[in-house]
């Protein structure tokens, strides 16, 4: 009992569990799994090693952006670094998590987080000739993490003394450990042995190439005892790729507890609002924003949520990167004003009994949306009524698993949900009560 009184897993999913700490619904599922895996013995939790992570960031990491003072880590990160370096697989004794995916909002300290634990892996993790990589899409990109981890070295008079930077990488001879920053290039990348990799902007990475870029990786960590990949990111606009990938495998981890097909080396932390109808509320962002009034003040978020109130591109820009809700696109094209000047009166198929019309269908293949058109010509106007489907399951799938919100779309009777599209043409044009 006294080794989990000063766990800060525990003491995190105490806070998240009695509404002292607002948390969404995928933080309090890990935690509900972590604190249930430790208390039934389904892994070991080492408070020591835990603890030495914490104090290393603690004692040799210093801010470099407006500030050079030691980090000093939030309840939030403690729990996180107790759960990656604390938490060990009870038949090895080595960590039990190999893949850490932390989604959480901007401004939120992320990059200098993500180099404090690189630096933990580089200097005390105990792996001799390690290889750690920052790996980004375009150098420029990777520089930013390999940037915050080597001011992290230039702070610290002790770290500074054994670490080399030389035109490529740096260099820590004590330990034959590199530290180098790449961009994508998957075929060459068949010959790294990483012991750390560094996924930064995770919702950028574009398609096929950045999923064959992180397989490739992760593949990669197999000659290593314990190895780790840290991804971190918000919501993006990039659709079928890595980051839709990692949140897949997380959201079926978190909901699939006890499934003999659930993850047991990936662990997921998901800083997303709840409810998107309630995206300008102090209580939704603090589940997306844990270092709200920490790192971020509540200020600057009021003064981004009048913009957003203003415009559909800033706020879909917001719920992005802010609520780590998925947007399609960063450009919206209709104003609202202008949706709703056109909305008008509701219209059904017997007001233009008798009308000219001309029918529109976008089929759609297993996982789309399928949209039916009508344009009808009454009275020198044209009139537009729309309808969509969906299939019931991709719907779960899309609510459940990737935080879209289709919810709210099926609240207001927009689109029709059915159990699949095989003979979707035939289905949609039985009759016109098929469809409308």
């Amino acid at each position: 009992m006294n080794k989990q009184a000063h766990n800060y897993i525990f003491e995190y999913h105490d806070a998240i569990a009695s509404g002292r700490i607002r948390a969404g619904k995928w933080i309090k599922a890990i935690y509900k799994i972590l604190v249930e895996g430790i208390k039934n013995g389904e892994w070991v939790f080492d408070q020591k090693k835990a603890n030495k992570a914490i104090k290393f960031i603690e004692n040799y990491c210093h801010h470099s952006e407006g500030r050079n003072d030691l980090l000093k880590l939030e309840l939030w990160q403690k729990a996180i670094v107790s759960a990656i370096f604390g938490i060990l697989d009870k038949n090895t004794g080595y960590r039990q998590f190999r893949e850490v995916f932390l989604v959480v909002a901007r401004k939120n300290g992320k990059t200098l987080f993500a180099a404090a634990i690189m630096a933990y892996m580089a200097y005390i993790d105990g792996e001799y000739g390690a290889k750690l990589y920052c790996l980004a899409p375009k150098l420029e990109q990777a520089d930013l993490t390999y940037d915050a981890f080597y001011q992290i070295v230039q702070q610290d008079e002790e770290l500074s003394e054994i670490s080399k930077k030389r035109r490529s990488d740096i260099y820590i001879q004590e330990f034959n450990t590199t530290i180098k920053k790449i961009a994508f290039n998957s075929k060459k990348s068949d010959g790294f042995n990483p012991h750390f990799v560094l996924n930064d902007e995770m919702e950028a990475w574009p398609g096929d190439q950045g999923l064959k870029q992180y397989d490739v990786m992760a593949s990669a960590l197999g000659a290593r005892k314990q190895p780790l990949i840290l991804s971190t990111s918000t919501a993006g606009y990039e659709n079928d790729g890595i980051y839709d990938e990692l949140m897949k495998r997380s959201t079926a981890f978190l909901k699939g507890r006890g499934k003999g097909d659930t993850e047991k080396r990936l662990l997921p932390f998901l800083f997303i609002i709840d409810d998107v109808e309630k995206w300008d509320t102090r209580e939704e962002l603090e589940k997306s924003n844990p270092n709200l009034g920490v790192s971020v003040s509540w200020e600057y978020y009021e003064d981004k949520i009048a913009v957003a109130k203003k415009s559909l591109a800033a706020k879909a820009e917001f719920l992005t990167k802010f609520c780590n809700i998925k947007q399609n696109s960063s450009i919206a094209w209709l104003d609202y004003v202008d949706v709703e000047r056109a909305a008008g009166q509701r219209f059904t198929l017997e007001d233009f009994r008798g009308c000219y019309c001309v029918a529109g269908i976008d089929l759609s293949r297993t996982t789309d949306l399928t949209a039916a058109s009508l344009i009808i010509e009454k009275d020198g106007k044209n009139y537009v009524i729309t309808k969509f489907f969906m299939p019931r399951e991709r719907f779960k799938v899309a609510i459940n698993e990737e935080n879209v919100p289709y919810n709210i779309f099926e609240q207001l009777l927009q689109y029709d949900l059915v159990e699949f599209f095989h003979h979707e043409l035939k289905f949609l044009m039985t009759d016109e009560q098929s469809l409308f």
